[in-house]
């Protein structure tokens, strides 16, 4: 009878051995690799640093009663999210207002004024259709204190790359910057002139172009043409939640001149001159430019052609951009 012989290997520790390094090997290199794709995707997040610089720089170019804090980058925003994100950040725009440069001024949220919610409804619609919140942008929040000590936040928006695209505070402010070129001999003609106000981001929500002209006599003493002698030829508002309404108005003066017989007054020695103003009104946010049709104006003693006023909304803010000149017949833009 044949006896039944299986094969049994003989066990040996090296396989085991090899097994073991194996897989210590593996896992570290596991935890290796995902503590890089962690530190690279950190990495990958945008900076502040730009934003920052920006709100810090406009903050004090435009000389505002506030100061920024801190910022802080919240989370990238879902595609699915748009609007949801879009309300929140509506809802916390924030307004300055103050009765006088002077004065304290006081912090308005959109969110405390209890708008109607097709208000609010309009506000986001509008904000996303101006592109100011994308697929895969970053929400910001911005940490600010007034010069009296009120303390509130904001939120922004910012590019995967860092760009700032929205912040309130730099949105609905503006800074104004005016040009023009000098009033040429012998019929005056000043300008163009030109007035832009741009707000934090660089862009040109208000702009206004005019020209002053007058006619003189063959002596140059006196303004021959009647008036008006301004005429505006541009005024838009480029920006959302922007509003402005530009307006005009001179009156006539003597200035004293030996060798000139003025009209406006004849029986002084002097030459024609006229003091001219343009006026530019703008509202941002809920409050809006009013103008009573058929109704003249004034402004520092100047009639101006529309009567121009504000219908203030504690969700808005409001400002007036003047300039303020004379021209004369015979000595031109010399007294001012």
């Amino acid at each position: 009878m044949k006896n039944l012989c299986f094969f049994r290997p003989k066990f040996s520790p090296i396989p085991v051995l090899l097994w073991l390094v194996a897989c210590a090997t593996f896992a570290n290199l596991s935890v290796f690799l995902m503590t890089g794709c962690k530190k690279q995707s950190d990495d990958l997040s945008p900076t502040l640093s730009k934003f920052e610089q920006l709100a810090g720089d406009f903050v004090a170019k435009a000389a505002l009663p506030l100061k920024l804090t801190g910022a802080t980058l919240e989370e990238e925003v879902p595609k699915d999210s748009l609007a949801l994100v879009a309300r929140r950040i509506v809802e916390e725009m924030a307004f300055l207002k103050a009765d006088s440069p002077l004065a304290k001024p006081s912090v308005y949220k959109v969110r405390d004024q209890h708008l109607p919610s097709a208000t609010i409804d309009g506000y986001v619609a509008g904000f996303l259709a101006n592109g100011f919140l994308q697929e895969g942008d970053y929400l910001v929040r911005f940490d600010w204190k007034t010069n009296t000590g009120l303390e509130f936040f904001t939120l922004g928006t910012m590019a995967p790359d860092g760009t700032p695209r929205f912040e309130p505070i730099l949105h609905f402010n503006g800074i104004e910057t005016s040009d023009s070129t000098a009033a040429t001999d012998r019929d005056w003609t000043w300008g163009p002139w030109s007035r832009t106000i741009e707000n934090g981001f660089g862009c040109d929500c208000v702009e206004v172009e005019w020209t002053v002209k007058i006619v003189t006599s063959p002596d140059g003493c006196n303004i021959t043409d009647p008036g008006p002698h301004v005429e505006i030829t541009k005024q838009v508002s480029n920006c959302w939640g922007w509003e402005q309404q530009t307006t005009k108005g001179e009156i006539l003066w003597c200035n004293p001149q030996e060798d000139c017989q003025c009209s406006v007054q004849p029986s002084a020695f002097g030459e024609d001159c006229i003091k001219w103003a343009v006026v530019t009104y703008v509202a941002t946010g809920a409050s809006e430019v009013k103008v009573e049709a058929g109704a003249g104006g004034e402004y520092k003693g100047i009639k101006l052609e529309s009567k121009v006023s504000f219908d203030a909304g504690r969700c808005g803010s409001e400002a007036t951009y003047e300039t303020i000149k004379n021209l004369c017949a015979k000595s031109g833009s010399k007294h001012n």
